[in-house]
């Protein structure tokens, strides 16, 4: 199975994650992980997130710190592979 996305990066390199705390809040934090990164479905809606996250725009109330502001956008692939085990 392969997962495709793409993800918010600080100017630090890390991955931000995204948590939705209340119906109109989410906490935003970082990882150095790209396996934890919140995906985007859509380039489109990254880029829109991101945008919304750097000038306070949108639905939703960010609680970010200021030096985690993303600053660029990646493409992220997730190869699973599952095998059947007998027991």
């Amino acid at each position: 199975m392969k997962i495709e996305g793409f993800a918010l990066k600080t100017s630090k390199g890390e991955y931000l994650i995204m948590e939705q705390i209340t119906s109109s809040v989410i906490d935003v934090y970082t990882t150095d992980s790209p396996e934890q990164a919140t995906l985007f479905n859509l380039l489109t809606t990254a880029i829109q997130e991101m945008n919304n996250i750097k000038n306070k725009t949108g639905k939703w109330d960010y609680q970010i710190l200021d030096e985690d502001m993303p600053e660029k956008i990646v493409k992220i692939t997730k190869l699973i592979h599952v095998d059947n085990v007998d027991v």
